[in-house]
Formats: structure tokens, sequence, C-alpha cells
């Protein structure tokens, strides 16, 4: 049984940014893979959501002028699975995406709330590291943009204001282009299961000589993390 009080359809981002405002007891609910199992168990500290699952403004995956990738807050794994743009330009993503759960899961599961859970085995989270990934926030005060790698502060934990409401996530072109890598997960079991590690490397050649890579890990601590390269 969910121990909940009231639960709110957002029409756009700036009302659920007003609804989380008129009440600090609010969580936020998109595909609800995390939250509502914290519900189910009685493992939470509030007695309301605020619904932004379907918001069209938060499901997209596009470059823009600058050659930035957007992706939206609110897209699927399924979707990153199935976007051109993601295999042409981030395939690490793609592997990431296609590690989540079940079919059913990734039809349902956010790419906003996988990392705004805050666990270390987001599976999406050590690629994001490996990609430099830069979140955009919107609240009451504007916006902000902030690193991914700054973005988690503890087990559980994220720089997330109560009045915020994570729209997408931004991989400029100096860290995606000529770069290739993939995402690797152990598992107890082959599918459908939590990763115990997860490892993504992102790496790029110049005369084939590696010029700059990266790896990060999911689990290896409290947080996702990269590896310091001295």
């Amino acid at each position: 049984m969910f121990n909940l009080k009231s639960h709110i359809k957002a029409k756009s981002v700036d009302e659920a940014i007003s609804l989380l405002g008129q009440n600090r007891n609010t969580r936020l609910i998109a595909g609800g893979t995390d939250v509502l199992i914290k519900l189910r168990h009685g493992n939470q500290s509030f007695e309301d959501l605020v619904d932004i699952n379907g918001l069209k403004e938060l499901k997209f995956i596009k470059k823009d002028e600058n050659e930035n990738i957007l992706i939206g807050s609110g897209v699927v794994f399924n979707d990153i699975v199935e976007s051109d743009i993601i295999a042409a330009c981030v395939p690490i993503l793609q592997d990431a995406a296609s590690s989540v759960g079940g079919p059913q899961i990734r039809n349902m599961a956010t790419i906003g709330g996988n990392i705004c859970n805050g666990v270390t085995s987001a599976d999406s989270a050590s690629g994001l590291f490996a990609l430099n990934a830069i979140l955009q926030l919107k609240s009451t005060e504007g916006m902000r943009e902030i690193s991914i790698k700054d973005f988690y502060l503890g087990p559980g934990k994220v720089d997330l204001k109560p009045t915020e409401v994570l729209t997408a996530i931004k991989i400029t072109p100096e860290n995606y282009k000529g770069f290739f890598g993939f995402y690797y997960k152990y598992a107890m079991r082959k599918a459908m299961d939590i990763a115990t590690i997860g490892c993504a490397v992102n790496l790029r050649l110049n005369n084939k000589k590696i010029e700059d890579y990266r790896i990060a890990y999911g689990v290896a601590g409290p947080v996702p993390m990269r590896c310091s390269i001295t």
C-alpha cells in the first residue's frame, strides 16, 4: 500500500516548479520506477507527488546550433536505445540504456529520474561522467547548469534544490566528437538486475595514439566517479 496524500499531474515544467514551491513535502515523479518502490516500502520522507510524466517539453533528443547534444530529462531509456543521434554520436549511452532492467522498465524509466535518484548503481551515470555531461536545472530562481560530477553529493543525495526540476542533459561537442567508448555492466544475473559494478570507458585517438581517455565507475564508491588520470 502506498502512503500517499496527494498526486497532482503538472501540465508544464513551470507548473511543477510552482507546486514544489507550495509544499516542501513534495516529490517529483516521472516514470515512477524508483519513487513508487520507495512509497511501496514506506521508505520515504514525502507524502505528495507532482507528476511530470509525459511532458513534451522534457521529451526530446536533439542537437542545438552549437552541436551540443541535448537529452530531455523525460526521455525514457528505449528512446535513447532507438535514437539515431545517440547511436551516431554517443553510443556509450546506448549501451547503458539497453542494460537497464527489461523492456517494460526501459519504456517507463526516464534518464532524469535515473540521475536524480542519486544511487551509485544508476546505469546512465558512469557514461555521463565519462562524457563530462552538464545538467540543466530550472527553478523559481531561473536556470542553472552543473557538471554531473558535482551533482552527486552522497549516497542517494544530489544537488537538487527544493523547487528545481532537471530539464535536460547537455553533452558538448568537445566531449563526444572523435570519441568512442563502451559501457560494461556486471550483475549477479545476466538481465534485469541492478549493477554489481558498472564501468564506462570513453577515448579519443590521434594518429593511432590515445589522445584523451576517461574511465568512470558506478557502484565502486558511494557515488558514481571518474578515475583520476596522473
